[in-house]
């Protein structure tokens, strides 16, 4: 999606979710589940991304140059549905799969994010070219900003999204 004032993420409350699947055996490869990231030019935002086998990890920036890795517990095989869902609450940053959060709460204290004039997107980013793309399937993805959808334990949803 074409950069827009409405995907900038600052230092707002904001969820990352959606469901996906790996095709075959994910092995260690980074697989990209979404980002506002472009390694030219300084304009690197934010990436979520499943890291290796046992990781997910969401890169950020504050000045689109130098970024924190924040990783999350993500213990993760091949052909099974996973609902995953990234949140900032205040200076709380926290990862969730199947509603259980991954690891531990990861401090963003006050970190506006850079806001990026990259493009969106789902499943891939731009780095000199589109690379870690998702091998397999994301669906139901859903970008909140404002909100922090989840900040414990939860119950996954099992239907699709609603559109309010």
């Amino acid at each position: 999606a074409a950069d827009s004032a409405d995907l900038s993420l600052t230092n707002q409350d904001f969820t990352i979710e959606g469901w996906v699947r790996y095709a075959g055996t994910p092995g260690t490869t980074k697989q990209v589940l979404a980002s506002h990231w472009l390694n030219t030019g300084n304009l690197r935002s934010w990436a979520l991304q499943r890291h290796d086998a046992s990781t997910a990890r969401f890169n950020y920036s504050a000045n689109g140059t130098a970024y924190v890795s924040a990783d999350f517990t993500f213990n993760s095989v091949g052909s099974v549905w996973y609902h995953i869902a990234l949140c900032r609450d205040g200076a709380n940053l926290r990862f969730f799969v199947n509603g259980t959060q991954g690891g531990a709460t990861h401090d963003i204290s006050t970190t506006s994010l850079f806001d990026s004039t990259d493009v969106f997107r789902i499943g891939a980013y731009n780095n000199s070219g589109i690379s870690n793309v998702t091998n397999g399937w994301i669906d139901d993805f859903r970008l909140t900003i404002g909100t922090a959808r989840y900040t414990a334990n939860f119950t996954a949803p099992s239907t699709a999204f609603p559109r309010a």
